[in-house]
């Protein structure tokens, strides 16, 4: 054995057995974990031998093996494996039911699900050929082949028709290997090889399917150049780097010229906010595209005085707050205080006193020492030359992430760009603690007094830029957010729906709408309770409750006293990630009536969940939302009764659903990664003019 020949099922792989054996002569054979028909003991005497499965399922001997993968639009493959289900392995089962299983490939099913096995095999393959482009000019593609496998000179004038193997006249895909004779074996055959054409999956998938599979797949099908609307372009330039780099050591001689340091201080924290998702989101895909992708850069990540290569940041987002033991001495010195004084004090005396603390100028002061040791230890750490190994003395770049951490950074005469979440502390004062406002004024003074540059996660906040600061347009780089493509998903189990808001202790004889955020002002959640109390005295309502998912944040003494003795109001607490895609798939809509967003990643996470959004009228909101739900004014208790109400409509929900799901594929974390690589060159380049 000395070739494995790996695909997704129904991808092609069967013809491109066909064509090495008629062509060049080339006999395969295949290896499985199938229980419905045996495994060839022989099976390795074969110089090629095809499989199905994931890199990590292959015999230990021959796991390092040379390998060709062969790809095919997802969507094509999924609907003939529906087919050949249906057709050939089990005729009781439909057509419909075979897709949405084999589209989410539960647990694991299904070879990993055709993401899942792409992405496997794309880092252990050493080539790609793409169906789409093997049945163009079929010679052409398995000509690759002899970069690993020393192919003999073709047969041009054997290569087989597709028609030919239809009628039954394949080596492999026939009947024969299943005993079959005669119109029997033609009837296989026929079945097994289908249509053997690019893009007839829009002849089969209804849009929900289609949607449904983008839903779960989306990402890579768009790296592996397969576009939502049916075209398809060349293979991504990471997946091309990924699999030259494995066959030509020319790629692995590149240089890493340009060195940038990202401020990643949020991903220690216990809560999730949406600042922390959007650095978590960053690290992770910078994290694979240094591993596999554009060797022109490399990237470090700044933790409160360290620095570690970013092919070490699982380490800090999956075990985030054992990593961060080592650095928050700081904030575990000052939590260990407010603990004690918690407990000394009794509850009245505590809950009168900490709104004081809260507003006083003592988290300032303390705020403003982490600050001078945090600049300090950058400063021996990072800058002083005779203090740290010289990889750490000199970036062509520091991206900031969040605008209040400038100053810890100093001027150092390193070019920096900072990420801006929101201008709310300057359009909406009011619904923020003095210091926390009085620290984001400090860092948008330097931006505009030092002329950075800034990554703007909106249009929206593009535009507050330039209303509250007056920033030159050409320094402002808008880059949208997104929602995680494996957290967020339509989820149809309903099983792990009940299990969900058990857990959370909700009913699951009810029908709920939900609102999700942290408890605070800016979110307005207190609207939406009102305007849902108000719902509730409606006939037809009395199944309905509403689900509140969040942490308290601050100023939310109004909220619970609002409450009084309401019953369909449920109050979560902290959701874990795991558990939103139920939660919020499972909803009537998604309430987020903010006052102000700069982004509003739940809106894009709902409607990536196919759940319909009632947002605020204002700022970010109506910019993500598109036709995927209601825009009403946020002080308008009424209009946000109306657009519940409509919701209930099972015909106008079902619409916006519908909408909402398309309008959340426009937002990739892959694609703002790729574009905020592209902003990191231009500003490294423009310096070095």
């Amino acid at each position: 054995m000395k070739v494995w020949l790996a695909s997704y099922p129904r991808s092609g792989n069967t013809f491109l057995r066909n064509v090495l054996f008629q062509c060049y002569g080339l006999e395969s054979s295949t290896y499985h974990h199938e229980t419905t028909y045996a495994l060839e003991e022989d099976y390795d005497r074969f110089d090629i031998v095809k499989t199905h499965l994931l890199p990590s399922q292959l015999p230990e001997k021959y796991k390092y093996l040379p390998k060709v993968y062969l790809i095919r639009d997802g969507r094509d493959a999924v609907v003939s494996m529906a087919h050949h289900k249906k057709d050939l392995i089990d005729i009781s089962s439909t057509f419909e039911e075979n897709l949405q299983e084999i589209i989410i490939a539960a647990e694991g099913t299904h070879f990993g699900g055709w993401s899942t096995n792409v992405k496997a095999w794309t880092e252990a393959a050493d080539i790609i050929i793409r169906y789409e482009d093997l049945i163009l000019d079929p010679i052409k593609e398995v000509e690759r082949i002899r970069a690993i496998y020393p192919l003999p000179e073709p047969d041009r004038t054997k290569l087989p028709t597709f028609h030919q193997l239809k009628e039954g006249q394949a080596q492999y895909g026939s009947g024969k290997f299943h005993n079959l004779t005669g119109e029997d074996e033609k009837s296989f055959s026929n079945k097994n090889f289908r249509k053997g054409k690019a893009g007839a999956w829009k002849e089969e998938m209804s849009d929900f399917q289609a949607h449904l599979f983008w839903n779960y797949h989306g990402t890579i099908m768009h790296q592996m150049g397969y576009l939502f609307d049916g075209s398809h372009q060349a293979i991504d330039a990471t997946t091309r780097l990924q699999i030259r780099k494995k066959i030509s050591a020319e790629s692995n001689e590149i240089t890493k010229s340009y060195k940038v340091l990202i401020d990643a201080s949020k991903i220690l924290g216990i809560s999730t906010d949406g600042v922390k998702r959007y650095v978590v989101e960053l690290l992770r895909q910078l994290r694979e595209i240094q591993l596999w992708g554009d060797q022109t850069f490399h990237f470090h990540i700044y933790l409160n005085g360290k620095i570690y290569d970013i092919e070490e940041v699982e380490l800090f987002i999956d075990q985030p707050i054992e990593a961060g033991k080592e650095f928050y001495t700081y904030e575990r010195f000052l939590l260990g205080i407010k603990k004690a004084i918690q407990f000394i004090l009794p509850k009245s005396l505590y809950h009168r006193f900490s709104p004081m603390y809260r507003n006083s100028n003592m988290r300032e002061k303390l705020l403003l020492l982490r600050e001078k040791v945090s600049r300090d230890i950058f400063y021996h750490k990072v800058i002083n030359k005779e203090k740290s190994d010289s990889v750490y003395t000199q970036y062509d770049l520091v991206h900031i992430t969040l605008p209040q951490h400038i100053s810890l950074f100093g001027n150092y005469n390193i070019p920096r760009i900072v990420t801006v979440h929101d201008v709310s502390h300057q359009t909406h004062p009011q619904f923020h603690l003095a210091n926390n406002s009085q620290l984001a004024a400090k860092g948008f003074d330097i931006i505009k007094q030092e002329a950075l540059d800034v990554i703007s996660v909106s249009q929206s906040t593009t535009n507050d830029l330039l209303e509250q600061y007056q920033l030159e347009p050409t320094k402002i780089h808008t880059i949208y957010e997104a929602a995680n493509d494996i957290l967020f998903r339509y989820n149809t189990n309903q099983h792990q729906l009940a299990e969900v808001l058990t857990r959370y202790n909700v009913p699951t004889n009810k029908k709920y709408m939900l609102c999700l955020s942290t408890i605070e002002p800016r979110k307005n959640i207190i609207h939406s309770i009102k305007a849902f109390i108000e719902l509730k005295k409606e006939a037809n309502t009395q199944d309905l409750i509403l689900v509140i998912a969040g942490k308290k944040g601050w100023f939310y003494e109004e909220l619970f006293a609002t409450l009084g003795t309401t019953t369909n109001i449920y109050f979560t607490g902290f959701v874990r990630d795991r558990d939103l895609s139920a939660l919020y798939s499972g909803a009537i809509c998604f309430c987020y009536v903010s006052h102000y967003e700069g982004f509003g990643l739940p809106i894009v996470e709902a409607m990536r969940c196919r759940t319909p959004v009632i947002v605020g009228n204002n700022s970010s909101q109506v910019e993500l939302l598109g036709k995927g739900g209601i825009a009403v004014e946020a002080n308008e208790i009424a209009a946000i009764k109306h657009a519940m109400q409509t919701m209930l409509d099972p015909i106008q929900r079902e619409q916006f659903a519908a909408q909402a799901w398309l309008a959340s594929f426009k937002f990739s974390w892959y694609e703002m990664t790729k574009a905020t690589i592209e902003v990191y060159r231009k500003c490294i380049e423009s310096k070095k003019v």
